[in-house]
């Protein structure tokens, strides 16, 4: 089911979100759909669920916008797919870095063979 919120959509204030019941049924309604997407980036159940709660975490501290929010599935996909693409990233970098230290060490390990 897709779930799409307008401006005059009721359930959907900053008033209302406020209401931690109305935030579980838009984690109810949200959640697996965004772990699939996640899942497909990541392709790891743990962090594919962290980016997940990252996500939820997020739209809580950003209750002040959700009046301005007038499709909440594309919001949250969107949401999604960018915390993914940072987390990709982030990866990314962490592994050149490794991969940078391991070769200055292979090279001091060689330039120290070589002087002995």
């Amino acid at each position: 089911m897709i779930y799409k919120t307008t401006h005059s959509d009721p359930h959907f204030t900053r008033h209302n979100l406020n209401n931690e019941k109305l935030f579980d049924v838009l984690y109810e309604l949200y959640a697996q759909k965004l772990f699939h997407i996640a899942f497909g980036y990541i392709s790891t159940k743990e962090d594919a669920e962290e980016i997940v709660q990252d996500v939820f975490v997020k739209l809580w501290k950003q209750q002040e916008k959700i009046d301005s929010i007038s499709n909440m599935t594309g919001y949250l996909y969107k949401m999604t797919r960018n915390a993914c693409l940072d987390f990709l990233r982030s990866k990314k970098n962490k592994l050149a870095i490794e991969s940078n230290i391991v070769q200055l060490q292979n090279l001091l390990d060689f330039q120290a063979f070589n002087n002995d």
